[in-house]
């Protein structure tokens, strides 16, 4: 039975790399642990900004499986 470590070693010879989704902006909700109205707020500010000047870095989010995503 291999290890954790064999695996991951196995993952790198294959040069497995992550491919970000493109997902469309609006699918993204306030997380619902979070101050709804704030985080309400930041996220329409973040996706204003996103529609305006485009994106940097990705966002990470969760999969919600039901068409949304909601951010760490």
């Amino acid at each position: 039975m291999p290890n954790l470590s064999d695996l991951i070693e196995d993952k790198r010879k294959l040069n497995v790399k992550p491919k970000p989704d493109l997902i469309d902006i609006d699918d993204i909700i306030p997380n619902q642990m979070n101050n709804k109205i704030r985080v309400e707020r930041n996220l329409n500010d973040l996706k204003e900004s996103i529609r305006e000047n485009g994106l940097i870095n990705p966002l990470a989010v969760y999969d919600n499986n039901d068409g949304t995503y909601q951010c760490h």
